[in-house]
């Protein structure tokens, strides 16, 4: 069962195939957003790109190979991954999966950002304000159709509002340097803001389980890929920063909006 909460309104829903999360359950194992910790491995299941590739069909694009290949993710329910993270748990007698969430609304890096913000509150009010993710662009895995629909620069129409977290992305002005001759890695870095439907979950888990977690998933089924791991920040770099006005060069001088800039919550190689 997927439950989940979607700003004031609140979602209580059972979905027998499609899912929409905020806290994943398994059996007898509730798993929050928080309680990553540094070290701990990301998790990914489901590809991205679903909310790309139906942007890009209702303008006529797609083909039927890559519209099986998007049915088929949404297909897949996400009750498995949940149980496999509860039954771990339970047979290792702690918390070796530590927080899931699902990859919805808000995109893979929105959701990123999320689990990285609530695992920074531990126990006695401590915080880890030198914990950040870390990213592998190419171990993240992507459906054909999306990637083909952000190559002709056709996203859901929340895209844009996404993108607005790039702002806790440590480097994303070097991604855009790194990348822009290349279509393709450009395409799949944009994707990661891009919002999917019925997409999988994020799992941070701890590293010395973490092979186990992913072998059991393929044994049930379910394509997990180890993406990244939550690490420390150097001591020249900040965990917190400031919101502020910034000019968007990307979308003409003069236009401003308001984001976090240098909170150093992912970083993406």
């Amino acid at each position: 069962m997927v439950v989940g909460e979607r700003r004031r309104e609140t979602v209580n829903i059972i979905f027998k195939r499609f899912a929409v999360s905020r806290t994943v359950k398994g059996k007898g194992s509730w798993l929050t957003k928080g309680g990553g910790r540094i070290g701990d491995v990301i998790v990914v299941t489901k590809k991205l790109g679903v909310g790309a590739y139906f942007a890009d069909e209702m303008r006529g694009g797609g083909g039927a190979r890559e519209r099986e290949q998007v049915i088929d993710s949404m297909m897949e329910s996400n009750k498995i991954a949940g149980d496999v993270a509860a039954k771990l748990n339970k047979e290792t007698g702690e918390n070796a999966v530590r927080s899931a969430t699902d990859v919805t609304g808000f995109g893979l890096m929105g959701h990123l950002i999320e689990m990285v913000k609530a695992s920074r509150k531990v126990e006695e009010g401590k915080m880890q304000t030198k914990m950040r993710a870390k990213i592998n662009l190419e171990k993240i895995a992507f459906l054909n159709g999306g990637v083909n629909a952000a190559v002709k620069g056709v996203f859901s129409s929340l895209q844009e509002e996404n993108y607005k977290c790039r702002g806790g992305v440590s480097n994303h002005d070097e991604c855009l340097a790194r990348w822009e001759k290349d279509d393709q890695i450009m395409a799949k870095y944009l994707l990661l803001f891009n919002p999917e439907t019925s997409g999988g979950l994020l799992f941070f888990v701890r590293a010395a389980e973490a092979d186990a977690f992913v072998k059991e998933l393929a044994v049930q089924g379910v394509e997990g890929v180890k993406v990244g791991d939550l690490e420390e920040l150097g001591e020249d770099e900040s965990g917190e920063g400031e919101y502020c006005a910034v000019v968007d060069k990307e979308k003409g001088t003069g236009t401003k909006e308001k984001i976090r800039k240098g909170a150093d919550f992912v970083r993406v190689v």
